[in-house]
């Protein structure tokens, strides 16, 4: 005799509307800001976490300077640990590279790289492979690009550089030119991605402290000194132009390729008295304009590019700034700003479904309405001292990811949907799921492929999906 233990109920009411075609799969972040050309942007989603809710957490990065961020690729988390090895008992590390599922935060694999200061930069995750370089400050020996095998953490290649140290940034991929490309400490490195040999070297004439990015055969590096931007062939290192801007620590170059634009946001290293945006030629490296304000601290992270608007973590403010490439006065450009503390700080944020998402610089997970600035929430703060490093925010499959300094990687999530396809505004989408081990039953793709079938229809309808999940002993 069978007896029904339990009965799970999912109840989705949707409402979609002719001619849509939606493919529905995993939501990939596979680098420093999502993409080669650092956009931070994750398309418009089957669903977004728009509800305040921590789903899991796990002890993987080490709490020293949580620059390093975080991909994802097909539903698998890649994180990088960074170790301090200081005689204070409070600064522990894991020099690792750790594989975790995103669903619930289990490891899959780990990888160590000694007895350093472990990593300082976020993964790049490409065809199957998984690749970050190594913080060789104590060890120069350690100095590595590591090229792992993402299924199972095991070395393909790894290869040592000279004058490479923290703030190298994240690789980026020349996949016309097979190679991989990052830069360290005012040098450009270029290597063959198949067995990691090097092609070239060259000088940057400045110390690098970001993240690099790339489109179309060309790599945009900033640099801490005068003439920060600069634009080089990605086959060769080759120097194309210097753009005039100022020294940039932290902030990465975000390409818009449709606007021929190149934005970086300047904060002149320690000397901060003015924070600058600026939108440059990609073609000539000439300025389109300069947006500036002074502020009380020189924390910048790379802003996110959407819909003609970048969204600028500076110095503790959230800025909306016109992005367009016509002159206009600095009031003009702003469109909103969020005031002091409930802006970011370090951290660049996120956006998706017109939700902006990043870690204030009051320690709160912060949800935002992109179009005027509106919170639409924040959590409880995060119980850390004053001085507090992060990860850039990351969103996949409808969970918000981040590092923080308490060792930890944090998954953010909800059980209230934004379903977004083609040709129709968002709609939300009430789900409930559970289970007895992870307190998350995914039924997403069991809803979308129903969805999927329905849309041959082609004709304006609503629908009600109602599944059981029956548990038998």
């Amino acid at each position: 005799m069978i007896v029904i233990k339990k009965v799970i109920v999912c109840l989705v009411f949707i409402t979609l509307s002719t001619n849509i075609v939606t493919a529905y799969g995993h939501d990939n972040w596979d680098t420093y800001g999502k993409n080669f050309q650092n956009t931070n942007y994750q398309n418009d989603t089957l669903y977004a976490p728009i509800e305040n809710t921590e789903l899991w957490s796990v002890n993987v990065t080490g709490n020293y300077d949580s620059y390093g961020s975080i991909c994802v690729h097909d539903g698998i988390v890649y994180a990088v640990g960074k170790d301090y090895d200081g005689t204070d008992t409070t600064y522990w590390g894991r020099d690792n590279i750790t594989a975790l599922y995103l669903e619930n935060g289990t490891i899959l694999w780990e990888y160590e790289v000694g007895d350093d200061v472990g990593f300082d930069d976020t993964p790049t995750y490409y065809d199957d492979c998984i690749y970050v370089p190594t913080d060789g400050r104590l060890n120069p020996t350690d100095a590595q690009l590591i090229c792992l095998y993402a299924e199972n953490g095991t070395v393909k290649w790894n290869t040592s550089l000279d004058n490479i140290n923290t703030g190298t940034g994240s690789c980026v991929i020349d996949d016309v030119n097979n190679l991989v490309i990052l830069e360290s400490v005012g040098h450009l490195w270029g290597l063959h991605i198949n067995n990691g040999t090097i092609k070239y070297n060259v000088s940057l004439g400045g110390k690098t402290e970001s993240s690099m990015s790339y489109y179309d055969g060309k790599v945009y590096c900033c640099i801490n000194s005068q003439d920060s931007l600069t634009c080089h062939y990605s086959i060769n290192g080759t120097l194309i132009w210097k753009a005039k801007t100022e020294s940039v620590w932290d902030a990465g170059p975000m390409i818009v390729p449709e606007l021929n634009s190149v934005y970086v946001v300047q904060n002149k290293g320690t000397d901060h008295d003015t924070t600058e945006v600026s939108a440059v030629n990609m073609t000539d490296g000439s300025i389109y304009w300069n947006w500036s304000m002074v502020f009380e601290s020189s924390d910048v992270a790379t802003p996110v590019y959407y819909n003609n608007r970048l969204y600028c973590g500076l110095c503790g403010y959230m800025y909306c700034l016109n992005a367009s490439t016509e002159t206009m006065d600095n009031a003009t450009r702003e469109i909103w700003n969020i005031s002091s503390y409930d802006g970011s700080e370090y951290c660049s944020p996120a956006l998706s479904n017109n939700f902006l998402y990043y870690l204030s610089s009051n320690k709160k997970v912060t949800c935002v309405n992109a179009t005027d600035g509106s919170i639409e929430y924040q959590s409880s703060a995060l119980s850390l001292g004053d001085d507090v490093y992060c990860g850039d925010a990351v969103i996949a499959d409808g969970i918000l990811l981040f590092t923080y300094d308490d060792g930890k990687i944090y998954a953010w999530g909800n059980t209230t949907q934004l379903l977004v396809v083609e040709g129709i505004e968002a709609v939300r989408v009430c789900v409930s799921y559970k289970t007895d081990t992870t307190n998350v039953w995914n039924i997403g793709d069991t809803v979308f492929t129903i969805i999927g079938v329905l849309l041959i229809i082609g004709a304006t309808f609503s629908i009600v999906v109602i599944m059981r999940k029956f548990e038998v002993i």
